[in-house]
């Protein structure tokens, strides 16, 4: 249970900094929560409580996929790739935003704000497919292509527009379509004339994944190389009382037993004080009578 703890607040910190810094420890975040899921659980000799069940979890672990995806589209989109590939890349954070919200769909215990905001970005990013799609098709002059991908991502946005307004602005996403499919049917019709096809009978986007869970690493650090072991000393609670009421016990019998010691001494002692000894002992281990009897020979 324990270890399932700090993995999971592990994974949080991780999703925490990847927020503020825009950096892949997102990756690194759902590795731990997939680490929960798949590794540690089964060991949890009890049931788990609703934040670290299994479900959980996994829909964790798919949301900070999709954010990871989608750091990787926003770099992409930042460094003027070519849009065919910035295109795959969003429509990929679009899927993993679907499956994420799919997970979480009966997850009361989540906030209400998350599963608006998992929907809203499952339709933005398959509009920002569309965009950058649309503009594949105007390079090969595909027009009315162009146009029915544009008018696709239009209706996608006033879905997030009407539902989801509340939760995330996409004004500046639909000001971009809305003009781009502005000019696009504008040349199309004084230039190309070219049919408007169905967007259903559009070739599927492809989708490009650039991210993958990151189990953590053993050890974390190179700070920790060489280190002992923070916890190496720790034992189960039972234990620490088992050893805590052994080593009481023995106290207890060494002090008794320092006592009776004491005791005796005294006792011994004071006999030997009575009887005036050792100071009435002579020593006989030599040659010569000892001067005591020489005196009482003399005095007789």
């Amino acid at each position: 249970y324990e270890k399932i703890c700090v993995l999971f607040n592990i994974g949080a910190l991780m999703s925490q900094i990847a927020g503020i810094s825009k950096q892949l420890q997102y990756t690194q975040a759902s590795g731990c929560f997939l680490q929960i899921k798949e590794s540690v659980l089964s060991a949890l000799n009890r049931e788990p409580t609703v934040d670290i069940s299994p479900d959980t979890v996994g829909a964790l672990s798919v949301i900070m996929l999709a954010q990871a995806q989608e750091v990787f589209y926003m770099k992409a989109s930042a460094d003027k790739m070519k849009d065919a590939i910035v295109a795959k890349l969003a429509n990929q954070a679009a899927d993993y935003y679907g499956d994420a919200f799919k997970q979480c769909q009966y997850k009361e215990q989540l906030p209400k704000e998350v599963l608006p905001l998992l929907a809203a970005k499952h339709c933005i990013y398959q509009a920002t497919a569309q965009l950058h799609q649309s503009n594949v098709a105007k390079q090969q002059k595909k027009f009315g292509e162009e146009i029915a991908r544009l008018q696709h991502a239009t209706d996608l946005v006033k879905t997030v527009t009407s539902r989801y307004d509340e939760y995330i602005s996409v004004k500046d996403l639909s000001d971009k379509i809305s003009r781009a499919l502005t000019a696009a049917k504008k040349d199309n019709d004084f230039i190309y004339h070219d049919r408007v096809p169905d967007i259903k009978d559009l070739e599927a986007i492809g989708k490009a994944t650039l991210v993958k869970p990151l189990q953590l690493a053993s050890p974390m650090s190179p700070r920790f190389v060489g280190k002992s072991d923070l916890f190496e000393k720790m034992v189960p609670l039972a234990v620490n009382n088992a050893v805590t009421a052994y080593n009481q016990r023995k106290a207890d019998l060494v002090n008794r037993s320092v006592m009776q010691m004491r005791e005796a001494t005294t006792l011994l002692n004071g006999i030997l004080a009575s009887l005036n000894l050792p100071a009435a002992l002579e020593d006989l281990s030599g040659d010569t009578v000892p001067p005591s009897i020489l005196e009482k020979s003399v005095a007789i």
